[in-house]
């Protein structure tokens, strides 16, 4: 645990000299958002939750149930499970705006 303690002050001296691309590069990959297979039930609750909202974002007109909420983390939970909700979220933006 001394070791990461070390690298950890020693990261702003050795990420000086990055552009801004590499080091927000370096930090995601330092802290790395959990992925769905990892995901306890609290986080599959918050992903419920943020299923709810992104649906009304969507333009859903029926309000998810909690069976659908249910299958539809279940779903995401057993077969994308090496997304996270943050690359869950860019993909549904990128498809909402066509990209």
């Amino acid at each position: 645990m001394n070791t990461l303690k070390r690298y950890e002050e020693l990261l702003p001296t050795i990420t000086k000299d990055f552009v801004q691309a590499d080091r927000q590069v370096l930090e995601y990959i330092l802290n790395k958002p959990k992925t769905f297979k990892h995901y306890d039930n609290t986080d599959k609750q918050k992903l419920g939750a943020y299923l709810i909202g992104i649906a009304k974002f969507l333009g859903v007109k029926e309000p998810l149930d909690d069976m659908q909420r249910k299958m539809l983390v279940r779903c995401l939970v057993n077969e994308i499970n090496d997304f996270t909700l943050e690359e869950l979220d860019k993909a549904i933006q990128m498809d909402a705006m066509g990209n």
